[in-house]
């Protein structure tokens, strides 16, 4: 193994023990065990592991690739609202970018600067999000037909249907996702609160 090969399999290792250790006290059976110079496949338990941090980005970049792709196939496809293809054209390159962003954010410690780039990434994803919404659900349930053009523009169905129901599955998510920080919260603090009757 080349030296560089072994410095990023050890920033990998330690990220990867951040994360697996956040809620424990102490090291693990094999943090312990591990040796730096170690490969990753001695090691059984990492790849259950990593699956958590693995899958999701997986998952996100799959759904980016095929917004991006969209966007290019059916790029003139919509005359209805040409700025759709922009927008999942833009949304796609933008996702992908994010996940591999937020990881190399954990490399950073200057915890202002991270703060500062996430929340711009933030405010941008937020507000790209409201501007492709407008574009999408203005124009909801275009003239599919390209024969009748000279009555109302048309949009491709295929493309139209991708767009309004990946943006409504994000909105699904995110509202999905508010309810359950929510929920924790709430729960948090009732277990914060006193008993009156103790």
């Amino acid at each position: 193994m080349r030296p560089r090969d072994v410095t990023i399999q050890q920033h990998i290792l330690q990220v990867y023990f951040a994360l697996q250790s956040s809620g424990t006290h102490g090291p693990s059976d094999t943090q312990k065990a591990c040796g730096l110079d170690l490969p990753l496949l001695i090691m059984p338990d990492i790849p259950s592991g990593l699956s958590k941090i693995v899958y999701p980005r997986v998952c996100v970049s799959s759904m980016a690739v095929t917004m991006f792709i969209f966007g290019v196939l059916y790029q003139n496809d919509c005359p209805k609202q040409p700025y759709i293809p922009i927008y999942l054209e833009v949304m796609g390159v933008y996702q992908l970018l994010l996940i591999n962003f937020y990881f190399l954010l954990s490399v950073i410690d200057l915890k202002p600067l991270r703060l500062a780039l996430k929340s711009m990434s933030l405010l941008f994803l937020t507000c790209w999000l409201i501007t492709g919404s407008v574009w999408i659900y203005s124009i909801y349930q275009p003239n599919y037909d390209k024969t009748l053009t000279d009555v109302d523009p048309y949009c491709d169905r295929t493309f139209y249907l991708f767009a309004f129901w990946t943006t409504t599955m994000t909105y699904t998510g995110l509202a999905t996702l508010f309810a359950c920080a929510c929920c924790c919260g709430f729960l948090g603090l009732a277990r914060m609160t006193p008993d009156d009757d103790a």
